[in-house]
């Protein structure tokens, strides 16, 4: 992956080279290999390469085509690159390198945007042609790769982050309140806002072309959005995904340079391994993360498992009080905006990038697969008993709890099983499982001013209009998925994955969110998915020939560090000015008394266990508040 910027005038004013110098400095995180500007009259394109494929100075970018009428600057892999430059020679074009850059360029001078139904990888580009004049920008399916832009007084800017466009000097550092408004529910920017209203994302999936003064978007293609072409046999079903899962991993394991592979001892990434293994016939190198104070993540016993199975070049990486301390200011500023996640994937991603340019990552096995919210389906026959008990019946045993010599966490644990079963839909039960603050908690935990310039907005609405847009009837789990990849996965996970890991010049893929094992799973029924109470059955019968029976049944506890404790150590004295009364009130957003409170009952706590969201209702405050520091004030 690289780094891209741009700029347009769109009045066909000659740019200003010191402006695009300044949003090119700004990613040089993002390709240290290489770097290169192209200025002519009212267009600029700069890239930062980080050199993956043909390393040579031939793949330099900008790249122009033999003519010079089109220029590219590329962000990303194109993992089926040869497959396609094998079909373009066949019709004519020629190569001077060896890049998917270019394969990428003269796939869009033939074809122009029906280009993109062919590619399979991670990109964002943008090619501009000048005899028309006009500049295509794209961005890959998922939304692996961002890619941010903006218009101020006449003038297009792109980028790859959000600081580039910021470091134009050209648009307001102005808050999106709806953006932030969402960002307290969801502990993330819901694209294709930002976290400033002068700058938007391109939403995955989608292309744009800039022409004579005129912006257009549009989808090339979407998230299935209904069941169609269901595969009834599972044996088939089965079949197919093996051989998905294994070209989806070849695929992306197509470089120049090593490739290595974040290893949790969870089925998915140890599955990334096994077929790394296989695949490459070479060492794979793994890397794992551990922090002492955090029993409760530690897979390494699973981990070192898979790595001895495999034979690989492991390492596990410990991380400590003073790491995290040290390098929290350093990943505020690479967060690019507010968000909840990537505190993990920053820190290994330090460790990996000692070695490595690019990691193969498990992410996406759980999203298409049911691998989460399995509490949702397992306890649809409970819920709909309980929600025939009379009022009164519930409403007396919530009281008869409060008054019982039981512990707080387990009356605790029973008042939130009370409101989870009395939830009637899936929706209902996964954004209660989602939301740190609910949309009656935002009326306290917003300042005056602030809602009343921010009347009408709801959360759960806003999800639930895109749950409900898709067509998959009575299919609560592909109903769930379509949600969660149009959401959760594209910006909770997905996003701060590729911010986190190009902090330090480390490109992660995910072959699990192959495009193709997308559409596959969408496929399947549920009863495929979820099968007799076991979760992803069909990815772990698929995955059992290559994994240990251990690997496949021990508890899943997902990759985390003890942010917990975190908060309540090391970051307790930043977390305390922060949320201050004097910082709270000067920030003028929120409610400083309601943020009192939420401090006060975090840290009084007479227990460490609690809901996971419960911590972020400290953490998404926090982490605004520190990203404020740095962007805004």
């Amino acid at each position: 992956m690289c780094g891209i910027a741009g700029i347009y005038d769109l009045n066909k004013q000659n740019i200003n080279r010191k402006v695009l110098h300044r949003m090119d400095e700004v990613l040089v995180h993002r390709g240290p290999d290489g770097h290169g500007e192209m200025i002519d009259k009212n267009i600029g394109l700069a890239n930062r390469r980080l050199a993956i494929i043909d390393p040579s100075p031939l793949g330099s970018q900008p790249m122009a085509s033999p003519d010079s009428n089109y220029w590219i600057t590329f962000n990303g892999e194109i993992f089926n690159f040869q497959e396609i430059k094998n079909g373009l020679l066949n019709v004519g074009c020629t190569f001077n390198t060896n890049t998917d850059t270019e394969v990428v360029l003269n796939s869009f001078i033939k074809y122009k945007e029906d280009c993109l139904r062919n590619f399979i990888g991670h990109f964002a580009f943008a090619v501009f042609d000048k005899r028309k004049n006009s500049l295509f920008l794209a961005r890959d399916h998922l939304g692996v790769n961002p890619l941010y832009y903006a218009v101020s007084d006449g003038i297009f800017l792109f980028a790859s982050e959000v600081k580039s466009i910021l470091a134009s000097g050209l648009v307001k550092r102005e808050i999106d309140r709806q953006t932030l408004y969402h960002y307290l529910s969801t502990f993330s920017i819901y694209q294709p806002a930002t976290i400033f209203s002068s700058i938007k994302s391109l939403l995955p999936g989608s292309y744009m072309t800039v022409e004579k003064g005129n912006i257009k978007v549009k989808k090339y293609w979407h998230v299935p959005d209904s069941s169609s072409n269901i595969i009834d046999s599972f044996s088939d079903a089965q079949e197919k995904l093996e051989k998905l899962l294994v070209t989806s991993v070849k695929y992306a394991t197509v470089a120049d340079v090593p490739v290595a592979a974040f290893l949790s001892g969870g089925i998915d990434s140890s599955t990334v391994v096994a077929l790394m293994a296989q695949n490459t016939g070479k060492k794979v190198k793994t890397y794992s993360l551990f922090d002492p104070q955090g029993a409760d993540f530690d897979e390494r016993k699973y981990s070192r498992i898979i790595a001895r199975k495999f034979n690989t070049d492991h390492t596990e990486f410990t991380l400590n009080d003073k790491d995290i301390l040290q390098g929290f200011s350093d990943f505020i500023y690479y967060l690019d905006q507010p968000n909840g996640e990537a505190l993990e994937t920053y820190f290994l991603s330090y460790v990996i990038a000692k070695d490595v340019k690019v990691a193969l990552s498990g992410l996406g096995g759980d999203e298409l697969f049911a691998g989460y919210h399995g509490i949702i389906y397992s306890t649809r026959l409970l819920s709909r008993l309980y929600r025939y008990l009379p009022e009164v019946t519930k409403n007396a045993f919530l009281s008869l709890i409060k008054i019982m010599p039981i512990s707080s966490d387990f009356k605790k644990t029973l008042s939130l099983s009370s409101k989870f079963l009395n939830l009637s839909t899936p929706l209902e039960k996964r954004l209660f499982f989602y939301f740190v603050y609910s949309q009656a908690e935002k009326k306290n935990l917003f300042s005056p001013d602030f809602l009343n310039s921010s009347r009408n907005l709801n959360t759960a609405d806003l999800l639930s209009s895109v749950y409900r847009s898709a067509k998959f009837s009575n299919d609560q789990i592909n109903g769930i998925a379509y949600l969660d990849l149009n959401s959760y996965t594209r910006d909770n996970l997905l996003l701060p994955s590729n911010i986190a890991g190009m902090a330090h010049s480390l490109e992660i893929r995910m072959p699990l969110l192959d495009r193709r094992l997308v559409e596959f799973s969408f496929c399947l029924p549920e009863e495929f998915k979820i099968h007799n109470g076991i979760s992803k059955y069909i990815f772990r019968q698929t995955v059992k020939k290559w994994l240990p029976e251990v690997i496949l049944s021990h508890k899943k506890t997902g990759f985390g560090l003890p942010r917990i404790k975190y908060m309540k150590g090391v970051l307790k004295p930043l977390i305390l000015d922060a949320l201050s009364e004097k910082s709270v009130s000067q920030r003028g957003i929120f409610n400083h008394r309601f943020v009192k409170q939420v401090v006060t009952d975090f840290y009084h706590a007479d227990s460490g266990k609690m809901l996971w969201t419960e911590h972020l209702r400290i953490w998404t405050l926090f982490i605004f508040e520190m990203w404020a520091r740095r962007y805004l004030d």
